[in-house]
C-alpha cells in the first residue's frame, strides 16, 4: 500500500536531516487516514478529529490546580486544529503564521524548532494570563517530535484498524500512479 511507502520517505527524510520534507509528508497522514476512518474525502474536521483521537496524547498537558494556569496550558496546546492550521500554512504557503479561515490567530506566535539531543522534549508554551483570558500565545514545536508523533499515531491506528486499512489498500488495486511515476506493490 502506498501508505507503507510513505511512511518510508518520512523516515528517510527525517533520518537524512530533511526535517521540512519529513513534516510536510507527515502533515498529510492525518488527511490519509482520516479518510480511511470516515470513508470519504476528508475535510478540516475530520483531519482535526482524527489528530485528536491518535496524536494528540503526545502533546497533552496535564491539567493544574491552577484555573489561571490552565488556561494557559488550553491557550497553547498543540491539537488536531493547530496541526490543521500548521498543515495549510505550510503546504499551502510555505509558512508556519497559524491563522484560521478568518484571518484570526489562535497563537500569537509559532516556532518550529528542531533538537537532535531529545526529539521529545525543548517544546515550549507560554503566555500571558489574566482572569478573564489568556494573550500572547508562544509556542515552539519540536519538529522531530511532532513527526515522531505523527508516525506514532499513524502506526497506532493501522494496527487497531487492520480491516478498515485492509478494505482501503484492496480497493487501491495495490497499485496507484502518481504523474509519471507508478509503484506497482506486490
Amino acid at each position: 500500500m502506498i501508505l507503507e511507502h510513505i511512511l518510508n520517505d518520512i523516515e528517510i527524510a527525517k533520518n537524512n536531516h530533511a526535517y521540512i520534507s519529513a513534516l510536510s509528508l507527515s502533515l498529510t497522514l492525518p488527511n490519509i487516514l482520516s479518510n480511511i476512518e470516515y470513508g470519504k474525502e476528508t475535510f478540516k474536521n475530520e483531519y482535526i478529529q482524527w489528530f485528536d483521537d491518535w496524536v494528540y496524547k503526545y502533546y497533552e498537558h496535564p491539567k493544574s490546580e491552577n484555573e489561571l494556569i490552565n488556561r494557559g496550558i488550553e491557550a497553547t496546546k498543540f491539537d488536531g486544529n493547530a496541526c490543521y492550521l500548521l498543515r495549510c500554512a505550510l503546504l499551502h504557503s510555505g509558512n508556519t503564521d497559524l491563522k484560521d479561515s478568518k484571518g484570526c490567530r489562535k497563537i500569537d506566535w509559532f516556532e518550529l524548532c528542531i533538537s537532535d539531543i531529545s526529539p521529545h522534549c525543548g517544546d515550549a508554551y507560554v503566555c500571558d494570563v489574566s482572569s478573564e483570558k489568556a494573550h500572547n500565545v508562544w509556542v515552539s514545536i519540536n519538529v522531530i517530535g511532532l513527526i515522531d508523533s505523527l508516525i506514532s499515531g499513524a502506526k497506532e491506528y493501522i494496527e487497531s484498524n487492520k480491516d478498515k486499512v485492509l478494505k482501503h489498500k484492496n480497493s487501491d488495486m495495490n497499485c496507484r500512479t502518481f504523474g509519471s511515476i507508478r509503484i506497482k506493490e506486490n
